[in-house]
């Protein structure tokens, strides 16, 4: 399967968001972001503005992308179409995509809105909002990182090998991230924002689907749940995720859930109290010695016949912070948000009117082709793998 490079859909961008995950973007999509004659990186803090250091085509400009005022500013410095990709977490991207419906712009993101009424992070009443439609001349693609985004993607592909007519399949999806930084003393290293990790693990309630339904915890935090990988237990967690939400949007779903490992140092945080946990969690400079991996794997499951069928994925902390300068989180989440860039900017996807996320948008047999040669070309290295060799309590 070939791509003409050549054509493209969005001759402008502009990058949201400078933080952990923009940097990766930036140190990792070379190949994507030459792509683009205009480049115009945005952030909020004026430090972090400071700091960066724009290549040849490249503007930085410092501002909240939530007044329309800044918005308006970003908007009008650039040739249309424009692809405005936002990897800024916590503020309400649906009202962010209103505002950019009516113009030339296409949309990317990597993760669940936020509301200004929902304070206890529920993805019950978050995702509903999220994959709110906003209309417009071009598409909007939400939640589009590792997860969510790749591990949909890859359930996807695993579903493609089932047959069409079952449709009680059910996808479990384990993290196992064991980043360990040598030199950080009493702090405990982790590989992306601590806020959105104590949020998502303390916080927010367990959620799964079954049968069908959305199963959401009514008390706070996620539930820990063992899980073997191998031969050897670990503590993991049940965390409500939007891939979850956005799996059971699928109708040959039946069930899915998300099972969470980090370093025992990290989980050992999450007896104390969130406020507690929070000042003992950081994410270790571009230049620290880091060991470990991340390992992810996505497993899809025939609850009629018993069939079994895993991805995996596993990156080196060390080999990539080595290499690039980023963590293996921030390597895998940097990876998902450009292989949306270039569906976007290189393919059909990129002129289809409407929003998606990775487990909604329309793919025909020939898309899956294109897929699986992007998600290659970048270095997204999923493998088969045996689907007994990583077990939670349920199987």
């Amino acid at each position: 399967m070939q791509i003409d490079f050549t054509q493209r859909n969005y001759p402008s961008l502009i990058l949201a968001g400078l933080g952990i995950l923009g940097q990766g973007i930036l140190r990792l999509g070379d190949s994507v972001l030459r792509s683009f004659d205009q480049i115009l990186l945005a952030d909020l803090e004026e430090e972090i503005c400071r700091r960066q250091s724009p290549h040849a085509g490249q503007t930085v400009f410092q501002g909240d992308i939530q007044k329309e005022s800044f918005l308006i500013r970003l908007l009008e410095e650039i040739r249309p179409p424009i692809l405005f990709v936002n990897v800024c977490s916590n503020l309400d991207t649906v009202k962010l995509r209103r505002f950019l419906a009516d113009r030339d712009v296409g949309y990317v993101d990597v993760c669940a809105s936020a509301m200004e009424e929902e304070t206890q992070s529920r993805f019950s009443r978050l995702m509903p909002y999220t994959n709110t439609a906003c209309g417009g001349r071009f598409p909007h693609l939400i939640c589009q990182g590792i997860n969510p985004g790749l591990v949909e993607y890859a359930a996807r592909l695993l579903l493609n090998t089932f047959s069409q007519k079952e449709n009680e399949l059910a996808v479990s999806i384990f993290e196992n991230d064991q980043l360990y930084s040598p030199l950080l003393g009493d702090a405990t290293a982790v590989g992306w924002s601590p806020k959105d990790l104590v949020e998502e693990v303390m916080i927010s309630p367990s959620m799964e689907v079954n049968n069908k339904e959305i199963c959401e915890d009514d008390d706070p935090g996620a539930r820990e749940v063992p899980v073997f990988w191998g031969s050897k237990q670990f503590s993991a967690r049940l965390v409500g995720h939007e891939d979850i939400w956005n799996l059971g949007m699928m109708d040959r779903i039946g069930g899915a859930r998300f099972l969470y490992t980090l370093h025992p140092d990290v989980m050992k945080t999450f007896c104390d109290r969130p406020a507690e946990t929070l000042k003992q969690l950081t994410v270790p400079e571009a230049d620290m010695p880091l060991e470990g991996t991340e390992t992810v794997v996505v497993k899809v499951s025939s609850q009629k016949t018993g069939l079994q069928k895993a991805l995996l994925w596993q990156t080196d902390h060390g080999f990539v912070q080595r290499r690039y300068k980023v963590n293996a989180v921030q390597y895998q989440a940097a990876l998902g948000a450009l292989l949306a860039m270039a569906l976007m900017q290189f393919t059909e996807a990129g002129r289809r009117k409407g929003t998606f996320n990775a487990s909604t948008l329309p793919l025909t047999a020939a898309d899956h082709e294109v897929l699986v040669f992007l998600m290659q070309s970048m270095g997204i290295e999923w493998k088969s793998f045996s689907p007994d060799a990583v077990q939670c309590k349920w199987g």
